[in-house]
């Protein structure tokens, strides 16, 4: 008798489609994709948001199928202060540290999702994997907590503030295993946290073949001397 497919559920704040883009929420897509195109029985659980600043539910709730993936949308938790979590955010950000307090404001105003959570957790227990991401949400730290020894955290991390507070590195030494997408990110989260070695890998960030002229992009700018191309939003906190 052949075994039943591993079921899988991937948790993002957002879901990468359309207008909503995002490093994380795609790597997370294209991942839970190529689980889906390996056998596995794979869904998606993520929020109703597209804009990462204003978090406002604009899509509907419920099921749709995207491709391989069946998609379950929850709405954002109302109920945040945003006054209180931006204040909180940028004192972080500016200092580096919060009180253990103010620590659970930052967590309690986040982005949450107490929908999504509550149907994790009944569904936790037919479920074989939870991958999770990326680190810095209150919504991923809560999801990591409903089934830890099944979970695993695949954060995207960066050496910034938030990466420093106890709720986060609680996070990563609690869940089953920790994906990292590079050496160095490992390396930082192993002197942050002190991982194990045995509870993380580097899986790295699959690309799908593809054919290209290299020097096209240097004839049509008229570039002669070597250059580098970076591709990404620029953002402070991202070192750009």
């Amino acid at each position: 008798m052949t075994a039943p497919a591993a079921r899988i559920a991937f948790v993002a704040p957002r879901f990468a489609d359309g207008p909503t883009v995002g490093g994380a929420e795609t790597l997370l897509r294209h991942l839970a994709e190529e689980a889906a195109a390996a056998g596995r029985q794979v869904e998606f659980l993520t929020t109703c948001a597209r804009d990462h600043f204003t978090w406002q539910n604009v899509l509907p709730a419920g099921v749709r199928n995207v491709g391989p993936l069946r998609v379950h949308c929850f709405p954002v938790d109302d109920t945040r202060d945003v006054a209180t979590f931006e204040r909180l955010q940028t004192r972080l950000c500016r200092t580096g540290a919060l009180t253990a307090e103010e620590e659970q404001l930052w967590l309690r105003h986040g982005v949450n999702s107490t929908a999504l959570c509550e149907h994790l957790r009944r569904e936790s227990g037919g479920l074989d994997r939870v991958v999770v991401g990326p680190y810095l949400f209150a919504l991923t730290v809560h999801a990591s907590r409903v089934a830890p020894h099944k979970t695993l955290l695949l954060p995207c991390l960066h050496d910034e503030p938030f990466a420093y507070l106890p709720t986060i590195a609680r996070m990563f030494r609690s869940v089953a295993g920790v994906l990292f997408n590079s050496e160095p990110e490992r390396d930082l989260a192993h002197r942050l946290f002190g991982l194990p070695a045995a509870c993380s890998t580097v899986v790295g960030m699959g690309l799908d073949p593809f054919t290209t002229d290299p020097a096209a992009f240097r004839r049509a700018h008229g570039i002669t001397a070597a250059y580098i191309l970076y591709s990404g939003r620029r953002e402070p906190l991202k070192g750009t």
